[in-house]
């Protein structure tokens, strides 16, 4: 066999490997709940592939992998006890019948959209900043286009009940950010969030002024109320999800933002671990900006968060820590 032979073998054989790899991040995104801290350390210590295998019970384990993922916990800030590795396999197997990949990727053909992994061109290399609560992958709706630098991506969430005086702040600095190449990620949600994408929209200078990361799967355009709001986001920019297209379970988590039921409070949380600042909007006043502004005060961030008083001031804040 020549050199030419054996190199086009291995490539075939790095192909293969990693359609393998694609499919088994796709059932695992179906077997496990987003921020599922076991499962993300099973992935981490074995791959993909034989953590599929592990978590449906068709590769045994042993001892020694229960003591590799202890130490992944321990060492990525997850919890220090946990009850073992059976327990979680008795939580994931009602879903094992459920795993049907193929059929997942064939959806998101479907609609135009794809799947997203670790490696791929397209991966958000800031999503590394997470540890181990990196997303096993995205499930990505919308034209195929690299996501901007971080530092040309800022996030703008906030309450579902917002006021008008809310929606004004957000639609401004959301319309000012995007005019300035900007693109505007928010969970597209109603209130904050929906003014957050529709002032995007319509300030975008970019070829991708706003990202939507739901909570369920990109299929569906939930809430039903933004279904033109979110397809508008789709065709324009991105809608992105960890959960797959037609969960039959119900939406738990949204890409490191929905962390309760509100699904803001968790925002300056990681924006405090990724190193990134997570400025509040003045004035502070008004009583639905209160949960925010208590996580401001505590352990969340740092010690004197900025308040953002103009679009201009947001993003020299930006720049000057990015």
């Amino acid at each position: 066999m020549s050199n030419s032979d054996t190199k086009g073998t291995m490539e075939v054989a790095a192909v293969e490997k990693q359609d393998k790899e694609r499919i088994a991040r796709a059932a695992l995104a179906r077997l496990m709940e987003p921020q599922d801290s076991v499962g993300l350390a099973l992935v981490r210590a074995v791959g993909p592939i034989d953590a599929l295998g592990v978590a449906t019970g068709e590769l045994a384990a042993g001892p020694r992998l229960e003591q590799e993922i202890s130490a992944l916990l321990v060492d990525e800030g997850g919890p220090a006890s946990w009850a073992g590795l059976p327990a979680s396999l008795r939580r994931w197997a009602p879903r094992v019948s459920d795993l049907a990949p193929d059929r997942d990727l064939e959806t998101m053909r479907r609609l135009g959209g794809r799947l997203i992994v670790p490696g791929d061109g397209l991966w958000p290399e800031q999503l590394g900043d997470l540890g181990l609560q990196e997303p096993l992958c995205l499930w990505w709706r919308g034209p195929e286009q690299p996501l901007p630098a971080a530092r040309r991506m800022i996030a703008l969430v906030g309450s579902r009940d917002s006021t008008s005086y809310g929606a004004s702040v957000t639609g401004d600095f959301a319309y000012g950010l995007a005019q300035r190449g900007y693109t505007v990620v928010s969970g597209g949600a109603y209130g904050i969030d929906a003014h957050a994408h529709r002032g995007a929209l319509s300030g975008g200078a970019s070829d991708l002024p706003t990202i939507a990361v739901m909570a369920g799967g990109v299929d569906r355009f939930y809430p039903s109320g933004n279904d033109d709001l979110l397809r508008a986001v789709s065709t324009q920019g991105a809608v992105i999800s960890e959960v797959p297209p037609d969960p039959r379970q119900p939406a738990t988590g949204s890409c490191k933002e929905i962390g309760s039921s509100l699904p803001w409070r968790q925002s300056p949380w990681w924006s405090r671990r990724a190193g990134v600042p997570a400025p509040s909007i003045q004035p502070i006043m008004l009583n639905p900006s209160a949960g925010l502004l208590q996580q401001f005060r505590g352990p969340f961030t740092a010690p004197t968060p900025q308040a953002a008083t103009a679009c201009s001031g947001m993003v020299a804040l930006f720049v000057s820590r990015t």
